[in-house]
């Protein structure tokens, strides 16, 4: 059987963390079920399908952060044949109530023989539970267990020898890019990393628009798990520096902070236009830094490359393919290809309209989801809050559309330093970064962050760059 459906459930996943932070759990009985659940609601479950079928615990084994269990199922007593589709495992913290730990199913399972067809049927199954603390899990065994080792019959090994054994515990910047993702698709992220923890890029190093970047050493880090509803990831942002050790971030910066109007590619939001024409319409979504300087999506706005009109808009991405062919030229296609196969798309809310005034607002309506790979990040996202002093983004960019990071929420600092083209990081005063929300009573403005001050400037300037992505 391949048994190729596994999960650990939702309320396991309580009991796992428990464990790590409170003590030991011990893993209490097996049972078999006949039938199978959909496959999106096997970490939903909270006990095997009907009738359950009793399965002894043989024995135990630990292995670094693994626990191999030993199941036996007999057909002792049955009357009539059965058909194993699902194994449930249950567990309980100490003292606690028990739960179901982690499901496997295979919808043609495995069936079982009356007693009459086939006296002391044995099955034994040895299943693989990856854990981070294993020496704070038990075991409790079944009491006079049938042995039969000319009769073990081992069904799952393969699934569970490589899909569902993850990596061993360790600190975030020494697994890999591709085992950091298999820990977050297991929804164990949480249990193996904490908000803030770090992962270094070894280098950034290549042209983002017109200019030409390196540096070394930069580091992403954790911004939150399974933010927003997107279930079994991770969201980093970018970028801690070694050299920074007060708490505060560091953005990358283009060497300048002033208007571009002509078409240079700094790190200006738009690139075309006047000093009294550069405008915010399109907002984010149709911005151009998303597309040429970011490599968030591969389709530029409709008004690229001249100044934009209201009638511009930007674009999901369409058959991005980022880890083998990002947008040239852009900080996507600088970053490391490992961690560009396992980047995920996100769903995000920004007022995309643009082009507000005083008299005309920005309204709900305008604040509509784009899908991107590298955004920044909005407003409330950083602070809590649509607004602070005069500047304010559109009010629907609140905690339901764009909630509050746990890293700052966790009162994490806002204040970034810049790292330069040549990687040098001022690591004295602050530097000015972008933000993806627009000023709501502006046709001009994106909003941005100076030290701890919520400031705004026209899109035609060049500030300093500090996006996010999803694992």
């Amino acid at each position: 059987m391949a048994w190729n459906q596994a999960a650990v459930t939702d309320k396991g996943l309580e009991l796992l963390a428990e464990a790590v932070e409170k003590g030991g759990i011990t893993i209490t009985r097996a049972a078999g079920g006949e039938t199978c659940c959909a496959a999106s609601e096997l970490t939903a479950q909270t006990e095997v399908s009907a009738p359950a079928r009793h399965i002894d615990i043989a024995r135990k084994e630990r292995s670094g952060s693994v626990i191999t269990v030993n199941l036996r199922i007999s057909n002792t007593g049955a009357a009539q044949a059965f058909t194993v589709r699902q194994i449930g495992l249950y567990a309980a913290a100490n003292g606690g109530e028990e739960v179901l730990l982690a499901l496997i199913q295979d919808e043609r399972g495995e069936e079982i023989p009356s007693e009459a067809e086939n006296p002391e049927y044995l099955l034994e199954l040895d299943l693989a539970i990856p854990v981070s603390n294993a020496d704070k899990i038990d075991v409790d065994m079944s009491g006079g267990v049938f042995t039969t080792p000319d009769d073990v019959e081992r069904m799952i090994d393969d699934y569970f020898s490589s899909s569902f054994q993850l990596p061993v515990r360790k600190e975030l910047n020494e697994m890999t890019w591709k085992d950091i993702e298999t820990v977050a698709q297991f929804g164990l992220a949480p249990v193996y990393w904490s908000i803030g923890d770090t992962k270094t890029l070894d280098k950034i190093d290549g042209k983002i628009g017109d200019v030409s970047f390196k540096a070394q050493n930069l580091q992403a880090y954790i911004l939150g798990f399974n933010h927003n509803g997107a279930d079994r990831t991770i969201d980093f942002g970018t970028f801690k520096h070694p050299s920074i050790t007060n708490g505060n971030g560091v953005a990358i910066y283009a060497n300048t902070t002033v208007v571009f109007t002509d078409g240079s590619l700094k790190f200006n939001m738009n690139h075309w236009g006047s000093s009294s024409t550069n405008n915010n319409f399109g907002a984010w979504e149709g911005c151009d830094l998303r597309y040429d300087i970011l490599g968030s999506t591969n389709i530029p706005p409709s008004d690229y490359g001249k100044t934009h009109t209201a009638a511009n808009v930007g674009y999901d991405p369409v058959d991005y393919d980022i880890a083998n062919n990002p947008v040239p030229n852009t900080l996507m296609a600088c970053l490391p290809k490992e961690l560009r196969a396992v980047m995920k798309p996100m769903t995000i809310w920004t007022d995309n309209k643009g082009g507000h005034s005083s008299n005309s607002p920005g309204k709900s309506d305008d604040v509509t989801a784009s899908i991107d790979f590298l955004p920044l990040l909005a407003l409330h996202e950083v602070i809590g809050k649509t607004g602070e002093g005069t500047v304010n983004a559109n009010g629907a960019e609140n905690v339901s559309r764009c909630p509050q990071y746990a890293y700052y929420k966790l009162g994490n600092s806002v204040q970034k330093h810049s790292c330069g083209i040549d990687g040098t990081v001022n690591n004295t005063s602050a530097t000015i970064w972008w933000l993806r929300s627009v000023n709501t009573i502006s046709d001009s403005l994106f909003i941005c962050i100076n030290g701890t001050t919520v400031t705004n400037y026209t899109s035609a300037y060049s500030l300093a760059l500090a996006p996010i992505f999803r694992v």
